[in-house]
């Protein structure tokens, strides 16, 4: 349920907060152009949407929208939240989430104070919120829409992700089969250039390191003569000339022994001294290897760039780093292997894919089966809400049509099956399709039909329509308010509308406002909890900008009627 929802900066909302403190039909009025939609774009902005520069109001300032949710009896929710890794206290029954679009145009959100995607945004807002309206009557012409729906509605959430699970590995197994299948037409050319390949990176025999090593030696031979006289010279200082260290330190040593012999107060010098001989010895030995290997160098610095080219021509060759040539040799031989016995392995991927065909035609067939003798326990549940709605006469059926013979070309990620709604409105019309038929009235009614069917199903607790009345007349938009307001017994439903018949029905009700602030356009949003409030913002949707007596007093019968049909805000409130 939203218990709380906070908008900063917003289209046209400088700062809004609003509560949602209670189950029950709640109902968003205005004029046009107050930005009554507002309050919904905003919730689909923090489940999800696809973010858009002009949400931004002051493009000097960040977006918020944050909301308060509670998951009180709704164990999946936590489920959910602890399947995707986010920390929740144990000890509550609620919530936090919020989106901020920054000024520089970056999208962050948040779960319970932790950094979220927009996908966990998204699922979680399946979990909650079942959002209807205008934009969403294509849903009623979408197969996947419909299906899903349908599966709700029957209890067959389960058998679909079988069915679901088990096609993903079916075309990942009939990828795998036309990967391989094609490699095979080329064989013969493929082998031929696998074997030159493998052969010229064997015969060249790189192996890791090697290039670093022989740039190594590269500098070195490129400076050889130069190192060698240094060297040399170091090494005559050290050792070979008259008055050499070595010469010097000897006679130290000597000297420091005598001295010791005589004062013990010398013996830690002499220590000292012979540490550093010990140490000078290092260095000699170091030194003079490495000038035995710069005299016995054997590689010619042509040897070493000759051997450099290769390896740069190889490396470029096959798009590689020298250090990954040895292991690209290695998998060139896999490939030549697997294109050896290419047919082999497509008899046992074709195996593999006929087993896993036999599971997906019972998967499907089950589902397909299911779903025929649901839709007509649906059609029949739509067409019995639709007779509420003023459409005596309408008709409804879902019209399933399954094909399973023609793999993989008859494979939806849902199933076999295609659904589309056939409608009548009259008695005696032929069904139709939907958008063939249908007014936007009508199409309304029939998605509101829907959701009030899928309501007595699924656990969402959260129902907001956008402008479900739209295109009915008044006395139709007072059933619509009666059947919302049902429906609000067991749910929370939010409504934007422009009908007083439909607002009448409303346990809470939110007026949007707008009003101009230093050449700046605002809305606002006040929950009217004065009955003479309700009764004026009903009277101006009746009227218009000037309420007469006549509309006022329509206004209270409306109202009266209103709390005659259905329970007051404080009987929801008691009752949940």
């Amino acid at each position: 349920m939203l218990l709380h929802l906070h908008i900063k900066n917003f289209i046209l909302i400088e700062e809004l907060s609003l509560d949602f403190n209670v189950q029950g039909f709640h109902v968003l009025s205005g004029e046009t152009g107050a930005g009554k939609s507002i309050v919904i774009d905003a919730l689909l902005a923090l489940l999800g949407a696809r973010a858009q520069k002009e949400w931004i109001r002051d493009k000097d300032k960040d977006l918020l929208i944050e909301a308060a949710l509670s998951f009180k009896n709704h164990s999946s929710v936590v489920s959910f939240l602890n399947t995707r890794g986010f920390i929740l206290d144990p000890l509550a029954d609620e919530v936090v989430i919020k989106r901020v679009l920054t000024k520089e145009g970056k999208s962050k959100a948040y779960i319970a104070g932790q950094l979220a995607t927009m996908t966990d945004m998204e699922q979680l807002g399946a979990h909650l919120f079942l959002i209807c309206g205008q934009s969403q009557q294509q849903r009623l012409q979408d197969t996947e829409s419909i299906l899903l729906a349908l599966d709700q509605f029957a209890g067959l959430l389960e058998p679909r992700q079988n069915f679901i699970n088990c096609a993903q590995e079916y075309i990942r197994i009939e990828e795998h089969y036309r990967a391989i299948e094609q490699q095979f037409k080329h064989r013969e050319s493929r082998l031929i250039e696998l074997e030159d390949s493998i052969l010229e990176l064997q015969e060249a025999k790189i192996q890791p390191g090697e290039e670093a090593i022989l740039k190594s030696n590269k500098q070195r031979l490129q400076c050889r003569d130069k190192l060698l006289n240094l060297l040399q010279g170091v090494l005559s200082l050290l050792q070979d000339a008259d008055g050499c260290i070595d010469q010097q330190l000897l006679q130290t040593k000597r000297l420091l022994r005598d001295l010791a012999k005589i004062q013990e107060v010398y013996a830690n010098p002499l220590e000292q001294v012979e540490k550093i001989s010990e140490n000078l010895l290092s260095v000699q030995r170091s030194l003079s290897s490495e000038l035995s290997k710069l005299d016995n160098q054997e590689e010619s610095l042509e040897q070493i760039e000759q051997r450099l080219s290769l390896v740069s021509r190889l490396v470029r060759k096959y798009r590689t780093t020298a250090d990954e040539l040895e292991q690209w040799c290695i998998s060139l031989q896999v490939e030549h292997q697997s294109l050896l016995h290419a047919d082999t392995q497509l008899e046992q991927i074709q195996k593999e894919k006929e087993k896993h065909e036999i599971s997906l035609l019972k998967y499907g067939q089950h589902l397909s089966s299911a779903r025929q003798h649901a839709s007509k326990l649906l059609s029949q549940e739509i067409t019995s809400v639709l007779k509420t709605l003023n459409m005596p006469h309408a008709r409804v059926v879902l019209d399933i049509q399954s094909a399973h013979d023609a793999l993989p070309s008859s494979l939806r990620r849902d199933g076999f099956d295609k659904a589309r709604f056939l409608v009548s409105t009259n008695k005696g019309d032929e069904l139709l399709p939907l958008d063939k038929i249908a007014s936007g009235g009508e199409q309304s009614r029939i998605l509101l039909s829907l959701q009030s069917v899928l309501g007595r199903y699924a656990s969402v607790p959260v129902y907001i329509f956008d402008e479900v009345d739209a295109g009915v007349s008044g006395a139709v938009g007072e059933l619509i308010g009666q059947r919302l307001n049902a429906l609000g017994a067991h749910h929370q439903v939010i409504c934007v509308t422009h009908l007083a018949q439909t607002a009448a029905y409303a346990h809470v009700h939110l007026r949007v406002t707008k009003r101009i602030v230093s050449d700046r356009t605002l809305s606002e949003v006040v929950t009217l909890t004065h009955p003479s409030d309700k009764e004026d913002e009903i009277a101006r949707m009746l009227s218009g900008i000037i309420i007469t007596e006549q509309a006022r007093g329509f206004a209270k019968t409306l109202i009266h009627q209103a709390y005659q049909h259905g329970q007051t805000t404080q009987d929801i409130a008691s009752a949940s």
